[in-house]
């Protein structure tokens, strides 16, 4: 059939409509793919979308070393505040409070990530606690020690500062003196991580760092009594125990405590803990309560004869605490007196006052005849020298 000029105009202008729909229809899917790309995953499990997966840590600074963000309105100013907040009771110094300041230091870095800070290797390479194992370490260790982490953008480095900001901040006034005389000894200059250097072969600059970990190592050498005899000193006390209870007044508690900030100093200089048990029962048997020392006199004639098979001083000492626990509270008759030894002590103080008075008595008596010694002397002194009485005034022939 053949086809007219109108008729091939038709067919032109059905087949162009025809290729303009379909670049159309083109067009639109290409941008709902490129749509669909950019959109976020379909929510799972009726429209709840998980949590991104995050590395598990116990505490701030368990999962990593990467820094925390301590820029204004960063999730690690709180961190910082709360971590170098310092303690109420300022430590003083005092050997014999350093115990307890290196414990607080202790709870601070377990609690916010200060773990790689207070850990040392020594001269070994045994990972030594720095609050609690210190007389194993030496400068050295520290040294090598805080220049590895200050050398770099890592945690670590931010705990030390931490650790530095919380030590100024927990000392007295007297101390911090003392302290900022040795502040050459916890400074260091190490390569700067932030500042490389501008050319190859260039030496690296340097920057000043005070480390916190090299300042407490400096500030338990102030307080730390290091000397021939300190050993021995302390093994000394431990085999005098009940000397120790005497100081305490028999409350069990600072007794305790008292023993074990000993064992403590021991440990803390790498020296084995001698066997002390049956140094603390015989502290234990000079307690001033009848019933305590009753118990564990019955206590250590079993340990003796081998019914309790073992005992260590840890187990000791905690069943002394109970004790003490149970005859202290709530019925108060720790240190109560027996109606027998109450007897006694009335008995005692009787016999105490009749002495006294005794003495008193003898005292006059002995006065009185004095007295008397010096009056019939002195009559007879009269006597040869004047004559009798009776002649006295009396005019001689």
């Amino acid at each position: 059939m053949a086809i007219d000029a109108a008729q091939l105009q038709q067919i032109m202008e059905a087949a162009l409509q025809a290729n303009a729909e379909q670049q159309a229809q083109a067009i639109q899917a290409a941008v709902a793919a490129l749509q669909q790309q950019a959109a976020p995953p379909p929510p799972h499990g009726g429209g709840l979308q998980h949590p991104q997966a995050v590395a598990f840590a116990e505490v701030p600074g368990d999962a990593g070393d990467q820094p925390w963000d301590f820029t204004p309105g960063g999730d690690g100013v709180k961190l910082f505040k709360d971590a170098t907040k310092p303690l109420e009771e300022k430590f003083d110094g005092k050997q014999q409070s350093l115990n307890h300041f290196l414990n607080a230091v202790s709870r601070r870095g377990g609690a916010y990530g200060w773990s790689n800070v207070l850990t040392v290797l020594d001269d070994d390479g045994m990972p030594r606690s720095l609050t609690h194992e210190y007389g194993t370490l030496n400068v050295g260790n520290i040294t090598v020690h805080a220049r590895a982490y200050q050398m770099q953008l890592t945690q670590t480095r931010q705990a030390a500062t931490c650790l530095r900001i919380f030590i100024e901040g927990s000392v007295n006034a007297e101390l911090s003196d003392r302290l900022n005389q040795h502040k050459s000894d916890f400074t260091i200059m190490v390569n700067d991580p932030m500042n490389p250097p501008l050319n190859q072969g260039d030496p690296h600059p340097q920057r000043q760092a005070i480390d916190g970990a090299m300042m407490l190592f400096k500030l338990i050498k102030l307080v730390s009594i290091e000397t021939r005899s300190t050993i021995t000193n302390i093994c000394k006390q431990l085999n005098n125990l009940p000397v120790i209870m005497e100081k305490c007044e028999s409350d069990i508690e600072k007794f305790n405590i008292k023993v074990n900030e000993l064992l403590t100093e021991l440990r803390a200089r790498d020296v084995s803990v001698p066997d002390i048990v049956t140094n603390l029962f015989e502290a234990y048997r000079a307690a001033g309560d009848s019933a305590f020392v009753t118990y564990f006199a019955r206590k250590e004639d079993k340990f003796e004869d081998g019914t309790i098979a073992t005992l260590t001083e840890a187990q000791l000492m905690t069943m002394a605490h109970e004790k003490y626990k149970t005859l202290s509270n709530p019925r108060q008759e720790w240190m109560k007196k027996s109606d027998h030894e109450l007897e006694f002590i009335a008995m005692k103080a009787y016999f105490v006052a009749s002495s006294a008075n005794n003495k008193k008595r003898l005292t006059q008596v002995k006065n009185n005849n004095r007295l008397l010694t010096y009056g019939v002397a002195s009559s007879q002194s009269a006597m040869t020298t004047t004559g009798p009485p009776s002649l006295i005034g009396q005019q001689q022939p």
